[in-house]
């Protein structure tokens, strides 16, 4: 399960990347932090 919660990561970064003007970029894996805090 949590393999398709990561994929599921990516798949939402690569989308909000695509509309990315670069006025608000966070770093994937400052993404990655901030989720597994909100988990814990």
């Amino acid at each position: 399960m949590e393999e398709l919660e990561e994929f599921e990561d990516i798949r939402l970064y690569d989308a909000a990347k695509k509309n990315d003007d670069g006025s608000e970029r966070v770093l994937f894996s400052d993404y990655l932090k901030k989720r597994k805090r909100k988990k814990a």
